[in-house]
């Protein structure tokens, strides 16, 4: 939705700025009208999965239905010629809204990162008191992860089901929050998944991560590399551990201060999956 938003506003801004282009600006317009068709059901989804104050999505579904009826006055003005007018109506009408619109994706995506880690933790206290329902949760969590599987949810309570089977919502979460969800598997030794948004926040592809997760070797020094190595081991039942560090880019030098926590999925009485949770600390430290 928030993607959605900026190309339209993009697409005003290239309609005022005159016609040098025509061909381009009606491609840019098939755009706009195009993902439109997928507004309702992207507004539909927030409505009835996100569990934060119903009211801000409210606001933001009424935002952007205000929006799209700017933008069509718009295009209909300077259709007509009347460019200063269009132009106005963007500036004092439209641009509060998309910068209203904007907070409040951001306040959605926000609270729903907050709510999947505080389902993850539940996930492990369950885990303690039933091995048979931590083996619900961890496949309810590896449904959330490879999004486009079909999943049976007759082994995953309704609650549950609204929150993890949810696609849509993860993909706005996973394109806007500073969080790398990973599923590590202690038994086949290798990467199970691990969120695309982990290019942007890490700098590494997710596709070099799953085939060798020790590419991220160069980006550590020594010290590091072996505390977090350790973190691979199998725990006790019940352990849960966080590591801070940071990983420096060895070409350019950058460098990030990270946060991760490793959540172990028991099933059987056996540690057999680590789900890890990776923060960038960077801009709030």
């Amino acid at each position: 939705l928030r993607t959605q938003i900026l190309f339209a506003r993009s697409t005003m801004l290239n309609l005022l700025s005159g016609d040098d282009y025509p061909e381009s600006q009606t491609a840019e317009l098939n755009v706009m009208y195009a993902m439109r068709d997928n507004i309702a059901v992207l507004e539909e989804t927030l409505e009835s999965q996100y569990e934060g104050n119903p009211e801000t999505v409210d606001q933001l579904v009424s935002d952007v239905n205000e929006l799209l009826s700017i933008h069509d006055r718009c295009i209909q003005l300077i259709r007509d010629g009347k460019q200063e007018e269009a132009k106005t109506l963007l500036y004092e009408d439209a641009y509060p809204l998309y910068l209203r619109a904007d907070d409040t994706v951001r306040e959605i995506t926000n609270n729903s990162s907050t709510a999947i880690d505080r389902y993850v933790k539940q996930a492990h206290e369950l885990n303690e008191k039933a091995n048979m329902m931590a083996i619900v949760w961890g496949s309810a969590l590896l449904a959330l992860a490879v999004l486009a599987s079909t999943v049976s949810v007759h082994a995953i309570t309704k609650r549950n089901e609204d929150i993890f089977h949810n696609n849509a919502l993860f993909h706005i979460i996973s394109e806007n929050v500073d969080d790398v969800f990973m599923i590590y598997d202690l038994l086949e030794n290798r990467v199970e998944y691990i969120s695309d948004n982990v290019e942007r926040i890490l700098g590494i592809s997710a596709e070099s991560l799953k085939n060798n997760l020790w590419i991220a070797r160069a980006y550590l020094d020594d010290e590091t590399f072996q505390r977090l190595s350790k973190g691979f081991m199998e725990p006790n039942i019940g352990e849960i551990e966080q590591y801070e560090f940071i990983m420096t880019d060895p070409k350019t030098g950058h460098e990030k201060e990270l946060c991760s926590r490793r959540y172990p999925i028991t099933e059987n009485g056996r540690v057999t999956k680590f789900v890890f949770v990776t923060s960038d600390l960077t801009d709030v430290n």
